[in-house]
């Protein structure tokens, strides 16, 4: 795994139990699950745009299956 994302990796409160890297992305091992880091070909306005809609979503009851830490219903 590359150094940058080592870096992006550290930025979240998971543990990493272990990586493989396939087809551009890495599937990342967890206790919450298996998650993946890919690259998001987005600005940066729109990502803030993007999480500013999906926390208003969820405020609104609407559930993000990507969520680690909510059981979906």
């Amino acid at each position: 795994m590359r150094e940058y994302e080592l870096e992006v990796l550290e930025q979240f409160d998971v543990e990493v139990i272990s990586t493989r890297k396939i087809r551009g992305a890495f599937f990342c091992e967890t206790k919450e699950g298996t998650m993946v880091l890919k690259e998001a070909a987005v600005s940066d306005r729109r990502a803030l745009l993007l999480y500013i809609l999906l926390r208003h979503l969820e405020s609104r009851g609407y559930p993000h299956e990507g969520h680690p830490r909510r059981e979906l219903k």
